[in-house]
């Protein structure tokens, strides 16, 4: 019983540090495509002003 639920509970921290580095992750992309999408619009702005 006490290995079972030690197994248990590695299995679900496991799939818990699986959905956090996922949704890291994403983050990280979300990031780096917005700077990007800032660069490419800022140097219009600058050369409409």
């Amino acid at each position: 019983m006490e290995f079972d639920d030690v197994a248990h509970i590695a299995v679900s921290r496991a799939a818990g540090i699986t959905r956090f580095a996922t949704t890291v992750l994403r983050h990280q992309q979300q990031d780096r495509s917005v700077p990007l999408s800032q660069e490419s619009q800022a140097p219009s702005v600058g050369v409409d002003c």
